[in-house]
């Protein structure tokens, strides 16, 4: 399922593909496991000149479950 966080490192990778739609397919999946250790990916994501991107970016930082002391 996509909330297995040991596919985090594959949908970090897929961040990089020319596909819109794969990324922000692997931007939801990612928003869904909630690893806070993709931070610093989607916040990159945050910068893509597509918009859906930087739309699923912002909305799966959202679901992240940052500790407080973060």
């Amino acid at each position: 399922h996509y909330r297995d966080k040991r596919l985090v490192p594959y949908l970090a990778a897929v961040l990089k593909d020319p596909d819109s739609g794969v990324v922000e397919a692997s931007l939801r999946a990612l928003g869904r496991i909630g690893e806070v250790d993709v931070h610093p990916q989607l916040i990159a994501a945050l910068r893509d000149s597509r918009a859906g991107v930087r739309r699923e970016a912002a909305t799966a930082l959202g679901l992240l479950r940052v500790p407080n002391d973060k």
